[in-house]
């Protein structure tokens, strides 16, 4: 199997496609235009391993992890992705995020 099809097989399984189409797509004032960014492989599994440490958090003691990432590597829309599909998933929970 080449990369290609490593990658359209990966991207665009049914249930994989929604996520990212849901959760994972955020678009940017740029220069008088609108960009779309859809989140980077990384970004996509760091956010969905991390939805489901602060799923089981909740029946815990209600507090969940950090994800650490390098200078450069998207973690400002990590929290945006994150805090979006949480949002959702948690029914409007509190979320307090330190710089």
């Amino acid at each position: 199997m080449t990369q290609l099809e490593v990658l359209l097989r990966g991207m665009f399984a049914k249930e994989r496609l929604l996520d990212l189409v849901k959760h994972f797509i955020v678009f940017e004032e740029d220069h008088n235009s609108l960009v779309k960014i859809l989140a980077a492989y990384h970004q996509y599994h760091a956010v969905n391993k991390a939805i489901e440490s602060t799923v089981e958090a909740t029946e815990g003691d209600k507090r969940a992890g950090v994800i650490w990432h390098t200078q450069g590597s998207g973690k400002s829309l990590i929290i945006a992705f994150y805090t979006g599909k949480l949002v959702l998933k948690l029914e409007n929970p509190t979320i307090v995020l330190f710089n």
